[in-house]
């Protein structure tokens, strides 16, 4: 989903604020000896109308300037994101963070799955 600039800006100033509030803000995630595996989950209201890569690049964005992470580039996989209109009725963005290795594309202490998609399908290659 492309945000016009002020549109954005206001849902990041938002999802900032809801961190921080959270006591997430300031973990300065990532690094060069901690790589990340990030899930992101999208509950959208039914008019909107998704771009998958677009919802990954500001869930990111907002992520870095809140100071959960320290630089999206840390970020090695987004396996399993993906958006729903399920549950749509509270919109809504969940987020898990876990760390990954630089060659292992799954979340630690997670079985081996076909599917990491909460809609019970694979949400891209691997």
């Amino acid at each position: 989903m492309v945000f016009p600039d002020s549109k954005f800006a206001k849902a990041e100033r938002l999802a900032v604020k809801e961190l921080k509030l959270a006591g997430h803000a300031g973990l300065e995630l990532g690094g060069e000896k901690q790589f990340l595996a990030v899930r992101a989950r999208f509950f959208l209201a039914p008019r909107q109308r998704p771009d998958l890569a677009g919802l990954i690049q500001a869930a990111g964005d907002i992520l870095e300037t809140a100071g959960v992470i320290t630089n999206d580039f840390w970020i090695r996989s987004w396996d399993g994101s993906g958006w729903t209109r399920e549950l749509w009725e509270e919109p809504r963005t969940e987020i898990r963070i876990a760390a990954a290795s630089p060659r292992i594309f799954r979340f630690r202490n997670e079985e081996r799955s076909a599917s990491n998609g909460f809609d019970g399908h694979s949400s891209g290659a691997r």
